[in-house]
């Protein structure tokens, strides 16, 4: 809901996002955050978008939102690559096993003959830098064969002001951007305008 986005954003401050000693908590309340922001910029550029709240956890695992760009469909996950990315191709030597790939937020683009995804990872930890989570998402692609890859990291900026590097190889592109607190859901409409080609 917009009113529960707004409530989130305004509780999203960088004394909040800092205050914690956990390192995983900090991450997560910064991943809910940038999901609401790519579900709030969904709405304002596609149709018949449907929210699923109960896709967050639990056993009934899907899309958080679906909905209709054109001729396009598109489905954002929260946390899932079982039965929605390609199989992993590295494999643990001992358990025989492929190495998990858990993104935080994958976007999927389907035309009807071929499937697209964008893959985001949120950081919020004070120690990650750039590098760490650049290489973690080329780290994605080789495990996943995944083609045309396109990624996004994501970093809050305490300092409310907007730093992007694009990363690109061919037509294969990974942005890394600091978005600025007071300013994320436009950002991140700047940013999903860009993926799904407005």
């Amino acid at each position: 809901r917009t009113d529960n986005l707004g409530a989130f954003e305004k509780a999203a401050t960088p004394i909040s996002l800092l205050l914690t000693q956990s390192p995983e908590f900090e991450d997560r309340v910064f991943e809910l955050l940038c999901l609401s922001w790519m579900v709030s910029a969904l709405r304002s550029y596609c149709s018949n978008v449907v929210v699923n709240p109960v896709a967050l956890r639990g056993p009934k695992k899907g899309p958080i939102a679906t909905g209709w760009f054109g001729e396009k469909q598109f489905s954002l996950f929260y946390q899932q690559s079982a039965g929605l990315l390609p199989v992993p191709t590295w494999i643990d030597r001992h358990t025989h096993q492929p190495l998990r790939a858990l993104p935080d937020v994958v976007l999927k683009i389907s035309d009807g003959a071929t499937d697209r995804f964008v893959i985001l990872d949120a950081k919020n930890r004070t120690l990650a830098s750039e590098s760490d989570v650049a290489y973690k998402l080329m780290g994605y692609k080789e495990n996943l064969g995944i083609k045309t890859f396109q990624a996004v990291g994501m970093y809050p900026s305490f300092s409310n002001s907007l730093r992007l590097r694009r990363l690109e190889k061919d037509a294969e592109q990974i942005l890394l951007v600091h978005v600025p607190l007071s300013n994320g859901r436009q950002t991140i409409r700047r940013i999903a305008r860009q993926f799904l080609g407005v």
